[in-house]
């Protein structure tokens, strides 16, 4: 017989005052509001061991046109995957396609992380 395990998603998100890591029904509950006359959010989710295999930055987006710091970059060496020196802005991108899955709405987010 199966055993009943109970499911818990968390969400790691350093840009909110949130718990770090935030249980997924307090995270979709207060980090995110419909205001009106704003777009609404979309989501992209990948798996851990997709976005391991496929994800590679070379920071480049954290510097300006000279070349030059925006922030101080992290002290951990960038992730760089072999032959690919960033492919960041297909992750921020919410256009269907890529690695993972794209989700337009809080409700369609929920659905798919809890059932």
């Amino acid at each position: 017989a199966k055993a009943d395990v109970e499911f818990s998603a968390e969400v790691l998100d350093l840009d909110t005052a949130l718990p770090f890591p935030c249980e997924f029904r307090e995270y979709v509950t207060k980090a995110f509001r419909t205001v009106r006359g704003w777009p609404t959010a979309h989501f992209r989710v990948v798996e851990a061991a997709a976005l391991f295999a496929t994800f590679s930055s070379d920071r480049s987006h954290m510097r300006r046109a000279d070349g030059t710091w925006l922030s101080p970059p992290p002290a951990y060496d960038p992730i760089v995957l072999p032959g690919i020196a960033s492919n960041l802005a297909d992750f921020w991108s919410m256009s269907p396609g890529g690695v993972g899955q794209v989700f337009s709405s809080v409700d369609e987010l929920s659905t798919f992380v809890l059932g």
